[in-house]
Formats: structure tokens, C-alpha cells, sequence
């Protein structure tokens, strides 16, 4: 598999290019919002309880925080995406209250967007230099994506014992740095350990830890590409051990973080 990582003109929107044979990713998540565009062979997955194959000509829109999966057995595999922050979502599209973005489908037929968004990523991975036409080409377009597939409503509430999904997301990222155990997730919620673990995996698909794994990685990747060293990102993101830590952050980019750029 290869892998790599760009950083845009706009702050909060990172492009990937990703090229792979016979994958299998387990079930996971992104704390950000994925557009994603195959450009060669198909790659089938799984969220929000349907299974979707797409492949070139179709766009692949991925909440933050939707469970997934994804496979392919060919030999194969190419794809552009785009991720893009949660926060740069609401500056691009003007949207001052709590309401999230949520994207109907998963998978949608939309020829003329995919070419624009493809070309978007290709000029944007190359740093071209005429940035006045690509930010107005981009916010135009995502607009366009934002309006015709997706609609802004307020984050639904997931209740877990006392407390809810939303507010043990947000403790995960407050304590990122430290050792937290299913005993302390579970008394945030006013839960047994075993309450706690089956009611999560039932609302996510996956475990507490899963989730607190891919909150720590995705933090690690903002950091890194802010310029702060592997070393001590590892330590911000709560990893003591800087070796795991580069296995965990290779399983999930496919590069080690020295890799980056």
C-alpha cells in the first residue's frame, strides 16, 4: 500500500492519495469528514448498516464519527480524498450554530462533481499557483456537494447510562495524555465496565478503546502536520511508548509519522 499525505491552502483540509492491492480495513472511524474518489478499480464497505461498492465516476461522503469498514480484492485500488475538518466545514459553508452537516448517502453518482473535486485534488496536491481560482472552485463546489446531498441538522444524542456518546467523546479528548481504563470511562457514565462496553460497541460498532485509539491517531496527525515532532506528539496523544506508536500510526496511514511529508 502507498500513502501520501498533502496539506492544502485551506487550513483544516488535508488530500491523501491512496494506492493499494487486496485490502481489508477493520471497522473504524474519522473524526473528520472524508470525500473520497476512486479513480482506478472498485472498493466495497460497510456503514450505517448498508454495504456500498463504489469505484471512478461516483463520490464516497463519510461523516465524522460513522463507523466503516472497507475491502477490495483487486489487484488495484486507487483513490483521491479529501479531509476536511469539522470546524473548516462550518467556516466554508457559513454555518454559526451547533447543526453538523450529515451527507444522506454514503455513495453518490455525480459525474460532473467527482471530475471537478479530482481535479480539485490533483491542483491542490501540486501546489498550484493560481490560488484564487481553486478557493473559489472548491467553496463553490463543496457548497454545491453540501446542498444537493447532505442537510445540517443538530447532533442526535446517543445516551450512555448518566451521561451520553457526545459527552464521553469530548472526556476522551480531554484526557487524551492519560492512562484511562474502562473503569473510568464507565463511572463517567454512571456504568458497570460490562454495561459500558456492551452499550458502545452497540451504539458504535466498535469498542471504548477502538474509538479512544482513533481520536488519539487522528490528534497525533494534526500535530504532526503542524510541525511539532513525533516524539512529542506520541507523549500529547498518550502513547509512552514511541515504537508503538509508530505501529499504531502505520496500521492506520499506512506511513510511519516521519513519512508524513
Amino acid at each position: 500500500m502507498a500513502i501520501t499525505h498533502h496539506s492544502s491552502l485551506f487550513a483544516g483540509v488535508n488530500l491523501i492519495n491512496v494506492q493499494h492491492s487486496t485490502l481489508n480495513f477493520s471497522k473504524h472511524l474519522h473524526l473528520t469528514y472524508h470525500i473520497g474518489l476512486i479513480t482506478q478499480g472498485t472498493q466495497s464497505f460497510n456503514a450505517k448498516g448498508k454495504n456500498v461498492i463504489n469505484g471512478p465516476g461516483q463520490l464516497q461522503l463519510m461523516d465524522p464519527g460513522i463507523t466503516h469498514d472497507g475491502s477490495s480484492n483487486e489487484l488495484k485500488v486507487s483513490s483521491k480524498i479529501f479531509s476536511i475538518s469539522v470546524s473548516a466545514i462550518h467556516e466554508f459553508l457559513d454555518q454559526k450554530n451547533t447543526s453538523l452537516l450529515t451527507f444522506s448517502d454514503n455513495c453518490i453518482e455525480d459525474q460532473s462533481l467527482y471530475s471537478i473535486f479530482s481535479q480539485l485534488h490533483t491542483h491542490m496536491a501540486a501546489g498550484y499557483a493560481n490560488t484564487l481560482w481553486l478557493e473559489s472552485v472548491f467553496l463553490s463546489n463543496l457548497t454545491l456537494l453540501a446542498t444537493r446531498y447532505g442537510h445540517f441538522t443538530e447532533p442526535k444524542v446517543y445516551c450512555l447510562g448518566r451521561s451520553n456518546l457526545a459527552k464521553l467523546n469530548a472526556f476522551m479528548h480531554e484526557h487524551i495524555a492519560e492512562k484511562l481504563t474502562v473503569s473510568r470511562l464507565a463511572n463517567e457514565c454512571n456504568l458497570t465496565d460490562i454495561q459500558l462496553l456492551r452499550q458502545f460497541k452497540a451504539l458504535t460498532g466498535i469498542t471504548p478503546f477502538a474509538w479512544l485509539l482513533r481520536i488519539r491517531l487522528e490528534t497525533a496527525l494534526q500535530l504532526l502536520q503542524s510541525g511539532i515532532r513525533s516524539t512529542d506528539v506520541a507523549m500529547r496523544v498518550g502513547f509512552y511508548d514511541q515504537a508503538h506508536f509508530i505501529n499504531a500510526f502505520k496500521r492506520a496511514y499506512g506511513i510511519k509519522p516521519s513519512q508524513l511529508y
